[in-house]
């Protein structure tokens, strides 16, 4: 029960839970489904309007396409900036009007995102609104969905300003005082559970309605992809490039992230920090602005709802492949930090597959890697691989869950062909436990655990390259000494 209380207190997710039921008028094991919930925010919306909801039908599901992710410029890139779409795809429905009682039936039109994107087509879009899929929506009345999402929304951004007001405010005071610190803590907390639980809500929706008339992510693409256009158009404009130069190291759904080095390099500013939000309030979130206001009065729709605002300043990122990423970000959202923290995305440091030493180590080297040089970064690899030989098996070992045990044993050899490294590391870990007789002392491990392996070097008493156990390697096993210690750091840290 105090494990629960203090993941609760770190993760807030049962009051994100509760927050979210009581948002939607529904019981909380609703709320880990998407279409419950919102079938029943419609519902009583329509409701109390006096207007009767339609019977369920079963309708033809289809595939249809995702979010565009760019292939990243892989490496490391000085001085970034990211933008963020305001709530692309709730903003997208209430832009374009889209819910099933505006559909305009039987007007669909071929459609050509590159030609958009080019601006060697304009879309007829008739007085109506245009999805990228071809689907006109009629504009002449606001659908229940998008004036639903509308309510949302405003209540959405009002809650977040709050908790960014109360973010700034953490920054200044005094970090001694707990007293006001726990306060501040507190107050971010509450406000970031109400405004992720309207978020998730939001976000959920495009989920709930994922039917044949109801594309919403192809004109997600366009959006996106969108300000890419605008964004390098302005850049080699601004620095007056012979050859044109691709800007944006990466693209993934709502956010891209774009390298202001050249223009850093060339005005070298006292303070690069400062420069770079500058530049992103007066001119590029302005060139944004102009960018989506064309593309409405290309699409038509009830009003322009695109958003894009600068999100994280970083002075160095890295990227390894897409949505794997390390940011050393100075600004978040206006709120300037007095020591840069790390934002990762994807990278093993935050995975519970790798050891706990290892993400701490992880996470140590990213702030060598991004403040400074190579030789730093050796030396630092180096002086934790000698620590690394010193640990315990349980703190170097792997991490894992353990299902069907039963499935790959084989009364012959043991285990079958192509059974799981970790599998077989626990059926040679139970099988040793009955041969030593140590049954009194040590569980055997079934379906459904947890465990952690280890690769042994060979040759060795066991005969094989690895181990499994369920929290400690026993010592009655004499393993210890053929622990493969450099494949174990090669693997849990080095790759």
């Amino acid at each position: 029960v105090e494990l629960v209380d203090r993941i609760e207190d770190k993760l807030g997710l049962i009051t994100l839970c509760m927050t979210m039921a009581y948002k939607g008028g529904v019981n909380y094991n609703d709320t880990f489904g998407t279409t419950m919930i919102w079938d029943t925010i419609i519902y009583r919306r329509l409701f109390a309007n006096n207007i009767v909801v339609p019977f369920v039908e079963d309708k033809h599901k289809s595939d249809y396409p995702g979010g565009f992710v760019k292939d990243p410029y892989v490496g490391i890139h000085d001085n970034v900036v990211s933008f963020d779409l305001n709530s692309l795809y709730p903003s997208i429905i209430m832009q374009y009007n889209m819910s099933p009682e505006t559909i305009a039936n039987g007007e669909v039109t071929q459609f050509d995102i590159e030609s958009v994107l080019t601006k060697t087509a304009r879309p007829d879009n008739r007085d109506k609104a245009l999805a990228a899929n071809g689907q006109y929506f009629r504009t002449d009345r606001p659908g229940i969905i998008p004036f639903i999402i509308d309510e949302m929304y405003k209540e959405r951004v009002g809650i977040k300003q709050e908790m960014i007001t109360a973010q700034k405010e953490k920054e200044k005071i005094n970090k001694e005082d707990k007293q006001e610190m726990y306060r501040i803590e507190r107050d971010i907390a509450i406000a970031e559970n109400r405004q992720m639980s309207i978020k998730i809500l939001l976000n959920s929706l495009y989920g709930a309605m994922g039917n044949r008339y109801f594309r919403i992510t192809l004109t997600g693409q366009l959006t996106i992809r969108w300000a890419e256009v605008a964004l390098n158009q302005y850049l080699n404009k601004a620095l007056k490039n012979e050859k044109f130069k691709d800007y944006i190291i990466a693209i993934d759904t709502d956010s891209l992230y774009v390298s202001l080095d050249d223009v850093v390099q060339r005005f070298k500013p006292n303070n690069p920090i400062d420069f770079m939000d500058k530049l992103s309030q007066e001119a590029l979130e302005p060139a944004l602005e102009s960018a989506y206001a064309d593309l409405y009065g290309m699409l038509g729709g009830v009003d322009n709802r695109m958003v894009m605002k600068r999100e994280a300043i970083a002075d160095r990122a890295l990227w390894t492949a897409k949505k794997r990423y390390i940011m050393n970000v100075h600004d978040n959202e206006g709120v300037r930090y007095t020591e840069p923290k790390l934002k990762i995305m994807g990278i093993e440091a935050i995975k519970s597959s790798t050891p706990a030493p290892c993400r701490k180590a992880l996470k140590d080297i990213f702030n060598v890697i991004m403040k400074e040089d190579e030789r730093s970064v050796q030396a630092a690899i180096e002086q934790f691989k000698n620590y690394f030989k010193t640990l315990d098996p349980d703190q170097i070992a792997f991490p894992r869950g353990v299902t069907q045990v039963k499935k790959w044993q084989d009364r012959n050899t043991l285990y079958k062909k192509g059974t799981p490294i970790h599998v077989r590391g626990s059926i040679l870990y139970n099988k040793l436990v009955e041969d030593m007789d140590l049954k009194k002392k040590y569980e055997l491990i079934n379906n459904g655990e947890k465990i952690k392996f280890l690769y042994l070097r060979q040759p060795n008493s066991l005969h094989e390259n690895v181990i499994s156990f369920p929290s400690y390697l026993p010592e009655e096993f004499g393993l210890r000494k053929y622990i493969d210690h450099e494949l174990q750091f090669q693997k849990t840290f080095l790759d």
